[in-house]
Formats: C-alpha cells, structure tokens, sequence
C-alpha cells in the first residue's frame, strides 16, 4: 500500500491537495454515548454524539505554514480510549521548512478557578501553601478578608489535584483543596472556599 502527495503548482509555489483525515472511535465501556465538539482556528465541526463503537472522521489539508491545530472536548470526564487513524505527518518541500498536523485532546479547555478566603477571628494573619503533583504555587500570607486565586485546566484523565497547607497563629491544617473526581462539577467556573477557625468551607460561584 502507497499514498501519493498531490502538488499543485501556483506561480513557484506548490500546493499540497493531500487530505488528512481524523477519525475518533466511542470505545469507552459500559455503552456511553460520546459527545464532542471539535474546533481549529478556523473551523467549529459542531458538536456530535457518536453512539458505542461508532466513529466520527473529518478531512482537511495542512495550511501552507504547518501549524494547523485541531482541539477537541469531551462531554464528560473519564478515562477513555481513542484511535486517531491517518496521523498525518510529513516533510514540505524544501529542508528549511517542515508541516505537521498536530491533534490535541482536552477534557476542557475553560479553566477553572480556585480561590481561598481568609475568615480567621480577629484579623488572624493566614499562610497559606498550595500544591499539585507538577505545581507549587508558594506561600501566601492573606490578611483578614484577604484572598489567594489562582487558575488551572483540569487534565484529560481527571485526576488534577490540589492541596493546600495553611497555618495561622494556634493552628494549622492541610486539605485537598480541588480534587477534580469531588469538585469538577461542583463548582464550575470558580471553587470558593474560606478558611475559619473550625474548618475550609465550600462555596461555589454561578
């Protein structure tokens, strides 16, 4: 089996009219329908529920310059299996210049917000110290009132965890301050939570 790369000539320039093609497979377990929405630049493929064991494909050419990018989101966070047939990749025409076709998967491409209030008694000073697996965001003093955010996506297996330490004058605590299999969709777009003298309580912004 061989594939051929058309060219077509305009002016000096050559064109590719070769197609990638993409295709993504439903073979999650226990029969889910699989909803995604896939997007470039320049193209919203719209959003399609392709049932168990059933496909969705699309083509299109590499731009002149090989940065095309496609990114796609799933409706629902798990762990899943994909085949993307045809990963297309190939040299241009020269040495000096090379195209690729690059595909990208994301459960989400919104970031979520997480961020912690200080609501000691009696203007108590709080440290706080938050950490993922691949993240350490630094200490933190937060006067009375005072709040401490920051932004992240969530990762393609939902996993993503955070854990603060915070201490304050006569006490100290750690807690996992977002684990996304609790608080994915508990508190889209942003986890709010306060720090008191008897414990982090959760709220959430709509």
């Amino acid at each position: 089996m061989f594939k051929i790369m058309v060219l077509e000539k305009i002016g000096a320039v050559y064109i590719v009219l070769y197609k990638t093609t993409v295709k993504i497979f439903n073979d999650l377990d226990d029969n889910f329908d699989l909803t995604i929405h896939c997007k470039s630049k320049d193209d919203d493929l719209g959003i399609h529920v392709i049932p168990p064991w059933d496909v969705f494909s699309w083509k299109f050419r590499v731009n002149f310059s090989g940065t095309t990018l496609y990114f796609f989101r799933f409706s629902k966070t798990m762990l899943y299996k994909m085949l993307l047939e045809s990963w297309k990749r190939w040299d241009s025409w020269s040495e000096d210049t090379k195209m690729s076709t690059q595909i990208l998967g994301e459960v989400s491409l919104e970031k979520t917000t997480v961020e912690i209030y200080n609501k000691l008694d009696n203007g108590t000073l709080l440290t706080v110290h938050c950490k993922s697996k691949d993240d350490d965001l630094g200490s933190h003093d937060l006067s009375e009132n005072q709040s401490f955010r920051w932004k992240f996506r969530i990762n393609i297996y939902g996993t993503t965890l955070f854990y603060c330490r915070f201490t304050w004058k006569g006490g100290s605590k750690t807690f996992n301050i977002f684990d996304a299999k609790r608080d994915e969709n508990r508190c889209p777009p942003t986890c709010i939570w306060r720090v008191r003298n008897d414990g982090v309580h959760a709220y959430h912004d709509d």
